[in-house]
């Protein structure tokens, strides 16, 4: 079949009114007028030949993007329209399907959404005529807040792999580069890392490095830990100008050295670094074990309730975090930016700090009473945790109150094992069901609605990273003779 072009009468419009993870209320008989997207510019920056003969170019400054605008038309009810009463900032999902109902928010081949848009003007014409009766309109002027956002339809595959492990943590490059920007061009997504279980001792636990988007893999020349011991968790981020550093966490093995290790030559070398006492047991228990903003920016959440901290690329460790908020085995961390962060562990247990992991505290309880898997935090107050028990849970007052999300493929079933999200809006989970079958959803609208993808066949997911909303990477158990790597990408 060749190529299926979209029409005006395949559109819809959509309006979030309360912004990312509210209800989304569909716009019937609205008119869209044309999205203009500015996208910044260039402003030149030029010399006079010595000669006086004219001006060289001899580089180039870039400008910020305008708003994004749009017109929105529609006839005049007698109840006021959604465009009407909105005050706070809201999103508007322009959305086009090759079938199926208009009013089906998940009926889409692709889209576009305008987040933290405002109403910039109102006009509303034929009111009121004297001598001819015609219909009254109201048009909305809107500025958003750039960048537009795509949606695209995705598919999962299945990447090959010669791995007959386990596949735990996952991690991949969220930075990018234009040519002569410090080297080749990069995009977000391209270079991958992947940390694998090991087979019994005298094996040892591959790292698995790919730099053309996934497509395929291959272990590093050495691997960083001792026979038969697993590497869970990896991280990667900039060191220097050309420079990438890979960080790995052994997995904590009781009564033993915690461990983790870092190679800035692409697996070829690694030095090794002690976590905790030599008899502490101390170390990664899952694959979100580690997290890395940059290189200043390191935390780990540890067995046994304890949280360390790195400053200097994980070459050595400060505790900052010694089993006060709970003796348990943290699984996940993850922080929204350079002070707030969560820390989840069994029991239904978080740790939340605003300090940047000086000081934690135990956030409210969802009330599930399940063990935390995986976690997200969006800013100071948004939080996303998913449980053992196969619930999702929300907060948007960091961690006093929270809110289960229910009515997605899986809910209240099995585990949510890890969560990703790209942006306000658009984001990833990981599912496995009661039987050990892994489920990748994505959400376009915050997290309100979650849509479960064609996933291949797998025994269990791990952990899932996400550089672009249209890209994804997956990892899990061995399925078939190997450990499973699953890419989510555009259709």
């Amino acid at each position: 079949m060749g190529e299926v072009f979209t029409s005006k009468k395949n559109g819809a419009l959509w309006i979030q009114p309360d912004g990312p993870n509210s209800a989304v209320h569909f716009l019937g008989c609205h008119d869209l007028g044309d999205l203009s997207v500015p996208e910044g510019g260039i402003e030149l920056l030029r010399c006079i030949r010595p000669d006086g003969s004219g001006w060289d170019v001899v580089g180039s400054t870039e400008t910020p993007p305008d708003p994004v605008t749009v017109t929105i038309t529609s006839l005049l009810a007698k109840e006021r329209d959604w465009l009407e009463k909105v005050r706070c900032p809201f999103a508007i999902y322009i959305l086009h399907r090759n079938c199926g109902n208009a009013d089906v928010f998940s009926n889409y081949v692709r889209g576009e959404i305008l987040g933290w848009a405002r109403r910039a003007s109102r006009t509303y014409a034929g009111l009121v005529m004297r001598e001819e009766d015609t219909s009254s309109t109201l048009e909305v002027e809107l500025e958003a807040r750039p960048p537009l956002m795509d949606v695209d339809a995705l598919v999962v595959d299945r990447i090959s792999t010669t791995e007959v492990n386990a596949l735990n943590g996952v991690d991949a490059n969220m930075d990018q580069r234009c040519y002569g920007d410090c080297g080749e061009t990069l995009d977000q997504g391209e270079a991958v890392v992947i940390a694998a279980d090991s087979a019994v001792g005298p094996a040892t636990a591959n790292i698995l490095f790919s730099d053309d988007e996934g497509r395929t893999f291959a272990a590093g020349a050495t691997d960083p830990f001792g026979a038969g011991l697993n590497a869970l968790s990896v991280v990667r981020f900039p060191i220097g100008r050309n420079l990438v550093r890979i960080l790995a966490g052994k997995a904590a093995v009781g009564g033993a050295q915690g461990e983790v290790a870092y190679s800035d030559d692409g697996g070829t070398t690694w030095t090794v670094v002690s976590i905790g006492g030599v008899a502490a047991g101390h170390g990664v228990t899952a694959p979100k074990g580690l997290f890395a903003l940059d290189q200043r920016h390191i935390w780990l959440a540890s067995a046994l309730g304890y949280i360390y901290f790195s400053e200097d690329g994980g070459e050595t460790w400060a505790v900052v975090e010694a089993g006060v908020v709970t003796v348990g085995s943290y699984a996940f961390t993850h922080f929204a930016d350079e002070l707030n962060g969560i820390a989840g562990a069994p029991a239904d247990i978080l740790a939340v700090t605003t300090d940047g992991g000086e000081t934690w505290a135990a956030a409210t309880a969802t009330g599930g009473g399940g063990d935390l898997l995986g976690g997200v935090a969006l800013d100071a107050n948004r939080y996303w945790v998913g449980d053992d028990d196969g619930k999702l849970w929300f907060s948007t007052d960091g961690g006093t109150t929270w809110t289960q999300r229910t009515g997605w493929t899986g809910s209240g079933t099995g585990d949510v094992e890890d969560l990703a999200f790209v942006d306000d809006f658009r984001g990833f989970m990981v599912h496995n069901s009661a039987g050990g079958v892994g489920t990748i959803l994505r959400t376009i609208n915050g997290g309100y609605d979650w849509e479960a993808l064609d996933t291949p066949t797998n025994s269990g997911l791990n952990s899932i990273v996400a550089p672009k909303a249209n890209l994804a990477f997956a990892v899990g158990e061995v399925n078939a003779g190997s450990g499973v790597i699953l890419k989510v990408r555009n259709a």
